[in-house]
């Protein structure tokens, strides 16, 4: 039986043995030129949206995870481009969860290769190359190839990391370049067709994720500056010698950096001496969690998330409002008292 473009194959006893994806071989034709690198639709994919587990990594050997039900036993290994792979030992494997593209190589090539995934209007979301030694690649084997996009947009770095919204339901395109020749393809998410909600509604959740991510990015880069500009602050105080302007300078750099941290405090959590009385989660800390819970289902936000936001949107105004009047107006004029 096809089915959905996949083949299933069965003996009406105990065996059943399932070909993913025939999508590769409808466009493969007896005219393809075999000297020559080509980049292949990748069929729609389905968007299913799971909630983040914890990082928590399988170790060497066997493992064990519930499915369906039941205890399935399973080994992980990382590919040469690194993906993870789950080998189970008494279950099925399911099909890569995000969307397969497959690419033909007639041999090696000596460029950098790069796969881009793009909106429909050509928007870059997320590039892979075939160099680097972190994060997942993109295989140069001669021959045909397949690289799996997880739908997600990048991840937020920093002192609070947030990891990337799915991409919601619509039209998309991936390119692949190699050197100076590039080709494009479209291609196609849709929803989960157990969910009941509209693409507008994951379109509106996909749109209060990206705030939340953009919020984070500034608190992280906020945090970033203020150490800087208090490592910065103790070098001056370092170099400053015996002078008649020393109480002066030592006075304003003092209240600069007391400033400064008391913004850091309100940002993230500063751990105090005592590991086991934390402080209050602080305004990272709330926007992740504010995050997970947005992203936890095929659901519109909620009102509730929405006025959460704004109030987390307010306070951290107001913080970055008091950063920027130390950045242009107390730092200066203790760089001038330094001079």
């Amino acid at each position: 039986l096809v089915k959905n473009d996949d083949l299933v194959i069965a003996t009406h006893g105990r065996a059943i043995w399932i070909l993913d994806d025939l999508t590769p071989l409808h466009q493969i034709k007896d005219g393809l030129e075999p000297e020559s690198d080509f980049l292949l639709a990748p069929r729609p994919a389905r968007r299913i949206a799971l909630p983040l587990s914890f990082p928590y990594r399988p170790g060497d050997g066997k493992n064990y995870r519930m499915v369906s039900g039941e205890i399935a036993p399973f080994y992980e290994r990382e590919s040469s481009t690194g993906h993870l792979q789950h080998t189970y030992v008494a279950a099925g494997t399911n099909p890569p969860r995000g969307v397969s593209v497959t690419y033909f190589l007639h041999e090696e090539p000596r460029d950098d290769v790069t796969l881009a995934f793009q909106d429909a209007n050509g928007n870059l979301i997320k590039q892979f190359s075939s160099v680097g030694d972190e994060g997942v690649k993109v295989s140069t084997r001669a021959g045909m190839n397949r690289f799996v996009w997880d739908m997600r947009y990048p991840d937020v770095e920093g002192e609070t990391g947030m990891v990337g919204p799915l991409a919601p339901p619509g039209d998309y395109r991936v390119q692949l370049t190699i050197g100076d020749s590039t080709q494009v393809r479209p291609f196609i998410i849709y929803k989960d067709s157990r969910v009941t909600v509209s693409d507008e509604d994951l379109r509106s959740q996909y749109d209060l994720l990206m705030k939340i991510g953009d919020s984070i990015r500034e608190t992280n880069e906020a945090v970033g500056w203020i150490r800087s500009s208090r490592r910065r602050i103790e070098e001056w105080e370092a170099r400053v010698g015996n002078g008649q302007m020393l109480s002066q300078f030592s006075t304003s750099a003092t209240r600069i950096k007391s400033d400064l941290s008391s913004i850091e405090e309100q940002l993230v959590q500063i751990l105090g001496p005592n590991p086991q009385k934390p402080p209050p989660a602080r305004m990272g800390q709330k926007l992740l969690s504010l995050s997970e819970v947005v992203a936890s289902g095929d659901f519109p936000p909620t009102t509730q998330a929405l006025q959460v936001f704004d109030n987390y949107e307010m306070e951290l105004d107001r913080q970055l409002g008091r950063l920027e009047r130390i950045r242009k107006e107390d730092l200066p004029a203790l760089q001038n008292l330094l001079k």
